[in-house]
């Protein structure tokens, strides 16, 4: 699959994939007082020669599942699609560890598109009075179909 996650809009900022940690997603918080953050990220078609729609995204942990859906601790992630950065009360009304639908295809048939960057939002929650962790595991997981442009 040809789709990647862009820190910008621009094609210098690709997240390094399958685990190499050449260009990740950093996320760091203050374990003494916890938090949140909402961070904007993109997905863009690599690959003049396809096209996708039907295009998912998930955040798993292989390693630690629960950190990615643990709201009674105080770990939560979730997904949303969009320009505009979510409230606090749609991130309130988003289910942790949610599987966001992307309703845009990424281009169509004789288009393949490998300019348009799709907006999306991460928010990241983390609870305080926590001893210095390190979690290298969680990763965001796009799928989709893909078809010849």
């Amino acid at each position: 699959m040809s789709l990647s996650i862009y820190l910008q809009p621009d094609p210098d900022t690709v997240v390094s994939q399958d685990g190499f940690f050449t260009n990740p997603f950093p996320v760091t918080f203050d374990g003494r007082t916890g938090g949140y953050k909402e961070i904007k990220l993109y997905i863009r078609n690599d690959d003049d020669n396809f096209y996708y729609h039907d295009v998912e995204l998930k955040v798993e942990d292989s390693q630690f599942p629960s950190v990615t859906n643990r709201p009674e601790d105080g770990y939560t992630w979730k997904l949303s699609y969009g320009d505009t950065k979510p409230t606090y009360n749609d991130w309130l009304n988003t289910a942790p560890a949610n599987i966001l639908t992307i309703p845009d295809s990424i281009g169509s048939a004789g288009n393949p598109d490998t300019s348009t960057y799709l907006p999306f939002w991460v928010f990241i929650q983390v609870p305080g009075n926590l001893d210095i962790q390190v979690f290298t595991s969680v990763q965001l997981v796009l799928s989709g179909k893909e078809t010849l442009a």
